[in-house]
């Protein structure tokens, strides 16, 4: 019976040494397990702030962009508003010009008719 007693009792310290060791390994495991977690935490962590840091930056260009539209369009009501005032301008020179052309032509009409006057008056000048 000393036999059967001594063989289970080694049984039972070599199932308890496995266990125990089990029980090491499933330990480190788990705390290997928190670690991960708590790493992964901490990524998903930074990751939200990249993401609200990335989302500002979004927000600041998409600003920016607005304001660039903005002024683009300040700027083509500008050049509209110039190119209108040179078309007038424009507009205005062939005037002028029309009129110094009408009166050039109205200047050699009445210096042919100031001829012909001075012609006519010649005639019936007196001599003395």
């Amino acid at each position: 019976m000393r036999l059967i007693e001594s063989v289970v009792a080694g049984e039972v310290r070599n199932l308890a040494q496995r266990s125990a060791s089990a029980a090491r390994e499933i330990k480190a495991l788990i705390k290997n397990s928190v670690d991960a977690v708590a790493q992964g935490s901490k990524l998903v962590y930074e990751s939200g702030t990249t993401f609200d840091e990335l989302m500002q930056s979004i927000a600041e260009v998409s600003k920016m962009v607005a304001d660039i539209d903005n002024a683009g369009k300040e700027q083509a009501e500008g050049i509209a508003a110039v190119s209108t005032t040179i078309a007038q301008m424009d507009n205005i020179t062939q005037q002028n010009v029309t009129l110094v052309e009408t009166t050039s032509r109205s200047g050699r009409n009445m210096e042919n008719q100031a001829k012909l006057l001075t012609d006519q008056v010649a005639f019936f000048r007196l001599d003395e």
